[in-house]
């Protein structure tokens, strides 16, 4: 394979359907840390307080405000030195609309293969458009490890860059449903940036200004087909994220993150957002 070509593997769904036996790409040749922890203190802010703003004209209720909400920036300041993650409640995104993007995604996996195929990634066009669609991530080398993934991976932002050919008609009401959380996400992330700017004493709109209205934005939706040799293969290798944040909806345990030479798994709680700092905010010193 030439420098700077990617190829195509099969479906892990239809490895598994098909009872074949598991590729070598697939098995983990890599030995990673040993130590693994399941934290019930990973950090979760309460986004309502940071987000509110002091509507009361008495200074005593002002004050309790203001005491309220920097107590919630320095726990969210800790997260951010400690960890680089957060989980996130009171984000303004109903229990209700997270239930049905988590149900509608379920139901679009469990549809028959000619259907999903409807939204398979077209090998058309340049390489670096290859991975929109419903497949699997393309791989860059022979030896590769392979993730045990399928996943659909959608560009929710900017608008007129959306290709909505890799959007399911089915099951009915995905496209609407991920089109209006796309906006809660969109909105969220711009408020969460500026309090992340408040942090390390620049102005609100630091960071949103530098994103702006032509930054990307991507919708990824993951499925792990249950697999017969599971502790030797991994779902998502490790890795870092290459985004300014990363907002992860989860309905499923495994999720780990690196620290201190531990591996901690996250506990989800039930409708939090996980926020995660990706690469390109981490030279951003919290402080």
């Amino acid at each position: 394979m030439a420098r700077g070509e990617m190829m195509r593997v099969g479906l892990v769904q239809e490895l598994v359907k098909g009872g074949q036996e598991i590729p070598h790409n697939y098995l983990c040749k890599e030995d990673g840390p040993s130590a693994f922890a399941i934290d019930s203190n990973m950090p979760v802010i309460d986004m309502n307080i940071l987000f509110s703003s002091s509507s009361s004209s008495s200074s005593s209720s002002s004050s309790s405000w203001e005491e309220a909400r920097n107590q919630e920036k320095q726990k969210l300041k800790a997260a951010l030195q400690s960890w680089g993650f957060f989980q996130a409640v009171g984000h303004g995104i109903s229990e209700d609309l997270m239930d049905m993007m988590r149900r509608l995604a379920n139901k679009f996996f469990e549809q028959p293969m000619q259907e999903r195929m409807k939204v398979g990634q077209s090998l058309e066009g340049e390489q670096k458009d290859w991975v929109q669609g419903y497949g699997h991530d393309p791989v860059e080398f022979h030896d590769q490890i392979i993730d045990w993934v399928d996943r659909l991976y959608l560009q929710i932002f900017p608008e007129n860059q959306i290709k909505l050919q890799f959007w399911p008609e089915n099951p009915a009401g995905f496209r609407e449903c991920l089109d209006e959380l796309r906006l809660k996400l969109k909105a969220f992330a711009d408020r969460t940036l500026s309090i992340l700017a408040e942090l390390v004493g620049l102005r609100d709109d630091y960071f949103t200004g530098r994103f702006n209205d032509e930054a990307t934005m991507f919708s990824r939706f993951n499925f792990f087909p249950p697999c017969p040799r599971s502790d030797q293969v991994l779902g998502l290798r490790p890795h870092s994220d290459g985004s300014g944040i990363t907002i992860v909806l989860s309905d499923t345990p495994g999720l780990h993150f690196l620290k201190d030479e531990t591996w901690h798994q996250v506990s989800f709680l039930p409708h939090a957002l996980l926020v995660n700092i990706g690469d390109q905010m981490q030279v951003a010193k919290i402080s």
